[in-house]
């Protein structure tokens, strides 16, 4: 038997001390006063119970006395039955691939997607328990920031840093970031490896499933996490509304030309003063970026929001919806052809 706090075992001898001289105070004041009178008289004068409760007191001193060895004892903790064998133990190797494109700079989501995504980063790491992690960085391709590591404040500051400079530009190629991932956990067991994929957007690059199949034929598990799905909603609703309403003022004789116009500049006169409300527009990416804000202006705003217009006074709402509905299969269709 060994005793983890010892030196509490120090306490004991003077509680000892202490209860027995308590003892035989109580002992020696019983025999003084037996010596004052006989058992008869001291029984008349009402002593009887007093020596009752003086036997109480001696129980109750040896019992206090008792319960503090006790206690010092426990405070001591005493151990016995040690024995020794080897635990084996494996930790995970787990690479955190994040999307940096300026979609993720959208604030549908407190503050915006890329700084919530960094906060759950944060949250998953604080749950590691000895296990490696590393963070890869995607956009056009994919750059590793943070090799598989058990230094978490390096990969704290790793994702402190990210932003979606950390990346070169070009559309978003999540089977480049799949591909830098199995390159990293290459050398790592494949039975304990896992790859958190994490992603507001689509597959523009069209590789996605071949990479993930590369993946699953190693046997890595990929956990994809979506972030802006509330954004995704809120923008199905409103387009479902946005046909109703035309169809309402269609039904009342309004000219569709006319109403494309009148939607074209109110929207673009409320997305100008937002911009400069929660952006910071600087001329040089304006101008970088004039092709795809003209492309965007003239087909999208322009001339699909007219055509719906004018194509809706011929059509069901219901029929329309259906259609327009199509608008996504189109564009991945336009993206994989271009």
């Amino acid at each position: 038997m060994r005793f983890l706090h010892p030196w509490l075992l120090l306490a004991i001898p003077p509680v000892i001390v202490a209860g027995l001289a308590a003892s035989m105070i109580l002992t020696r004041r019983a025999r003084r006063l037996a010596l004052l009178a006989n058992a008869e008289v001291l029984r008349r004068a009402g002593f009887a119970r007093a020596g009752a409760a003086g036997f109480a007191e001696r129980l109750r001193t040896c019992l206090l006395t008792g319960g503090l060895v006790i206690l010092s004892l426990a405070a001591a903790r005493p151990q016995w039955g040690r024995s020794d064998f080897k635990v084996a133990s494996r930790g995970a190797s787990l690479l955190i691939a994040l999307d940096v494109s300026r979609s993720m700079l959208a604030a549908d989501v407190h503050p915006n997607r890329l700084e919530r995504a960094k906060a759950d980063i944060l949250d998953l790491i604080g749950d590691l328990r000895g296990d490696r992690a590393g963070l890869l960085a995607f956009r056009g391709r994919g750059v590793m920031l943070c090799p598989l590591t058990a230094d978490y404040a390096f990969l704290r500051q790793a994702i402190d840093g990210v932003s979606v400079d950390s990346a070169p530009r070009g559309e978003t190629d999540i089977a480049d970031a799949i591909e830098k991932c199995l390159e990293a956990l290459a050398t790592s067991a494949e039975d304990n490896c896992a790859i958190v994929l994490i992603s507001d957007g689509e597959d523009l690059a069209g590789r996605a499933a071949k990479a993930a199949a590369k993946a699953a034929a190693r046997n890595i598990p990929i956990f994809t996490v979506g972030i802006g799905d509330l954004l995704t909603l809120i923008c199905a609703f409103g387009f479902a509304l946005h046909i109703i309403c035309i169809d309402r003022c269609l039904e009342k004789g309004a000219n569709g030309l006319q109403m494309a116009c009148i939607q074209f500049f109110t929207a673009g006169l409320i997305m100008l003063v937002c911009m400069f409300i929660f952006e910071h527009p600087q001329i040089d990416k304006i101008l970088e970026a004039k092709y795809t804000i003209l492309y965007t202006g003239i087909m999208s705003s322009g001339v699909a929001y007219t055509l719906q217009i004018i194509g809706q006074r011929y059509a069901e709402p219901t029929i329309a919806t259906l259609l327009m509905s199509l608008e996504s299969v189109f564009a991945v269709l336009s993206g994989w052809l271009i």
